[in-house]
């Protein structure tokens, strides 16, 4: 025969698994913020930064598709901004970021905002793309990332993700799931520094790994904080009743 105070603590653990899973749900329906980690080798580096073709270089990037940041729109191209920026209206200070590590040593750390550029056409020649013949090219998708935009980095690190030959999201919207296998051509540019003139190219290379990682909301944790606290508070004035 089950005590009542043995079933009194599993209603109580059942009723914060079910206030749980709502903070959970209700999440994963405003959206979260998307964190993708980064890797790939370097097949260009300047020789004044001591690092050979081959390094391995890693680093990741967070945006939030949910939130409506400031932009920038022209035909085909559409320039969303996140985090600090003197120049574009509306920019929007949230867990946005982005950061590279090249042989292990940190290049760039941008805790304060991050650019996500979608240009996008669904058939040949839409938006004016052309090949390098001046034939129209396409379908085309490119997503670039990077800190352009977000004002006080003289580095410009840009993550540039592109299928030649397909239209991939139909939508210049902000894009919600990144894979990798969509862009056959996923490259690294950093250009200038501090000590560099500009449009000077530190590094390029090729990406190669993409990988998704959960970010929890700080509105989500805070409510799970307040779900077991409440929890606690309860458990202990029955243990004690």
């Amino acid at each position: 025969m089950v005590s009542m105070r043995t079933s009194g603590r599993h209603l109580l653990r059942s009723g914060a698994l079910a206030a749980l899973v709502a903070v959970t749900q209700g999440a994963a329906a405003l959206g979260e913020p998307i964190r993708y980690e980064y890797g790939g080798v370097i097949t260009f580096a300047d020789p004044s930064t001591g690092v050979a073709p081959g390094t391995r270089f890693e680093g990741s990037f967070t945006y939030n598709p949910a939130v409506t940041p400031g932009f920038i729109s022209t035909e085909g191209l559409i320039q969303y901004v996140y985090g600090r920026s003197g120049n574009i209206p509306g920019s929007v200070t949230d867990a946005s970021g982005l950061d590279l590590r090249v042989g292990g040593q940190t290049v760039f750390a941008n805790p304060g905002g991050v650019q996500v550029a979608v240009s996008e056409s669904e058939y040949p020649g839409q938006f004016g793309y052309r090949d390098s013949q001046g034939n129209p090219a396409g379908p085309y998708t490119r997503v670039g990332i990077s800190n352009g935009n977000v004002d006080g980095w003289p580095t410009f690190v840009s993550v540039d993700l592109t299928n030649p030959g397909r239209s991939v999201f139909g939508s210049l919207a902000p894009p919600s799931a990144l894979d990798l296998a969509d862009f056959p051509l996923a490259k690294l540019l950093v250009v200038g520094d501090a000590g560099s003139p500009a449009n000077h190219t530190l590094y390029a290379g090729t990406i190669d790994r993409l990988t998704p990682v959960p970010v929890p909301e700080p509105t989500t944790l805070a409510t799970f904080g307040v779900v077991v606290a409440g929890c606690a508070l309860r458990l202990r004035r029955r243990r004690h009743g």
